[in-house]
């Protein structure tokens, strides 16, 4: 490591007494004072980087959850499922049915207390992504219609 310091009439902020900065870890050295584009210019150009897209990423490319609406409509995502309850992006096979992890956890509470939910419509609410939880009795009454089983049967898988 070439510890020289920066160039003369280069400024460098003074880092908090006991903290190493970059000169203290051989960082800057003097042929980066010089560089006038920086040690980390791209090398290709955005188009290049992206593909031709300048814009930024989806939400999907940044690591976020991915939403149903969100996923590719081409054939690659032909194992991509929905929840059963919400229409939600399931996150697997609970209780029987393809569910997201909210529809899984609500049904797993509605087991373990006393079920005593009451619609306060005609038990005929829509229970999708954006209103799944505005009505728990019509959101245990789907879980129900759409096969989910109190009993939980694990599928056995053959030994090889």
């Amino acid at each position: 490591l070439n510890k020289q310091g920066p160039a003369k009439g280069v400024a460098v902020p003074q880092w908090p007494l006991g903290q190493a900065g970059p000169l203290d870890l051989g960082l800057y050295t003097s042929d980066m004072a010089d560089d006038s584009q920086g040690p980390y210019t791209p090398q290709r150009s955005p188009e290049e980087e992206w593909g031709g897209q300048t814009s930024e990423p989806s939400p999907i490319d940044l690591g976020g959850p991915a939403t149903a609406d969100q996923l590719p409509s081409d054939g690659d995502s032909q194992d991509v499922q929905k929840c059963q309850i919400c229409s939600d992006l399931a996150s697997g096979f609970h209780y029987g049915v393809w569910s997201c992890e909210g529809c899984k956890a609500f049904f797993k509470r509605s087991l373990q207390g006393p079920v005593d939910y009451v619609c306060p419509a005609t038990n005929n609410c829509t229970i999708d992504k954006h209103r799944r939880k505005s009505c728990q009795a019509c959101r245990f009454r789907k879980c129900l219609e759409v096969g989910m089983m109190k009993r939980r049967e694990r599928r056995t898988t053959k030994k090889v």
